[in-house]
């Protein structure tokens, strides 16, 4: 049953019109005829009131909707900037209501956890930007200085505080459980290889051989080689990508790859080559990566008008591409452009 003939129903049900449910929702008539008719949906804040109005679940309320309506929060989620208090408690509610069914128990929880994290990331952009005025202000407040770096990520030499240790031992449990798991296998391995634990990578290396045939590997074997400082073994290995897996469907990773390699030795027009190449070989619909990349490379070296470029690339293919015209994330891309033209 679609949400619309549901909402219909229940009213009937209840014989009442759509002035009177209008009325006890606070919205007009017309808004709710838009329900009926699967116009529009109801803002996510009155799905409580109308669960309890109707004396029904939210589950209850979207029934086979369910995925339609957690797609609609989803979106809502990554669309906006920073949702109100009571907006991202009723977000969380409403999907709290689906983990209650067991079908949709993961799915639910991970978009609670999408939520905290989408907040978290704006918090931080916030906190950010407000250290950064009061640092200002007061040059010389190493306080000031401290919640600003804290907040843009910076290194930080104290190793009690960059370790991942926690983070490592999970994923090791985790990877014993799901041995099959590349992913997990990838994140334990670049976790080890940030923390220089090499001996402990090595087995793992190894590991992610035998579970993957693609350039991935291969990619490891490297960058284990570059944190080794072998620097012969990391130049036949990225030799070997070269030769074996520069074409075919992972060719646009494969340049990404190569980019960010040419990007960290500073070699910065290799670098745009090939994310040049990456988003000339990548299928539709194309991931910004590159654009963005390049964006940053141009932003170091100076070249502000082009990094501009780069960024409006971004954007134009986000619309082509994903058919993105607004929200936070287009919103963040013209937050760099002005940062860049107001500088």
């Amino acid at each position: 049953m679609e949400f619309g003939t549901k909402i219909k129903s229940l009213r009937n049900k209840r014989g009442i019109t759509q002035e009177a449910l209008a009325k006890a929702m606070g919205v007009t008539p017309q808004t709710v005829s838009k329900w009926e008719n699967d116009v529009t949906m109801p803002d996510v804040a009155l799905l409580p009131e109308l669960s309890v109005f109707f004396g029904i679940t939210i589950d209850e309320l979207f029934s086979l909707d369910a995925k339609k309506q957690m797609e609609r929060l989803e979106n809502r989620i990554y669309e906006a900037g920073l949702l109100s208090e009571t907006e991202a408690t009723q977000i969380e509610e409403t999907l709290r209501e689906f983990a209650k069914t067991p079908e949709y128990k993961a799915q639910a929880l991970s978009l609670i956890a999408e939520l905290h994290l989408h907040q978290a990331e704006i918090h931080k952009r916030m906190g950010a930007e407000l250290a950064k005025e009061a640092l200002e202000l007061e040059p010389d407040n190493s306080s000031y200085l401290s919640d600003y770096c804290t907040a843009m990520e910076s290194y930080i030499p104290d190793w009690n505080c960059r370790n991942h240790h926690i983070l490592i031992q999970e994923l090791q449990d985790f990877v014993k459980r799901h041995p099959d798991n590349r992913a997990a296998s990838m994140w334990l391995l670049d976790n080890l290889m940030a923390d220089k634990r090499l001996k402990e990578a090595e087995p793992e290396l190894a590991h992610l051989a035998q579970i993957d045939t693609s350039y991935r590997p291969v990619l490891y074997r490297a960058l284990f080689a570059a944190a080794k400082g072998d620097k012969e073994l990391e130049a036949q290995c990225y030799q070997e990508i070269e030769d074996n897996f520069i074409e075919g469907k992972d060719a646009w990773v494969v340049q990404l790859s190569l980019a960010e390699r040419e990007t960290e030795r500073q070699n910065y027009e290799k670098a745009i080559a090939h994310y040049e190449k990456a988003m000339e070989v990548q299928a539709s619909p194309k991931f910004t990566d590159a654009p963005e990349a390049m964006a940053h490379i141009y932003e170091i070296l100076g070249e502000k008008e082009k990094a501009v470029e780069c960024y409006k690339l971004r954007i134009k293919m986000m619309r082509e591409e994903w058919g993105i015209i607004a929200g936070e994330e287009v919103d963040e891309v013209n937050r760099s452009i002005e940062r860049l033209v107001k500088g």
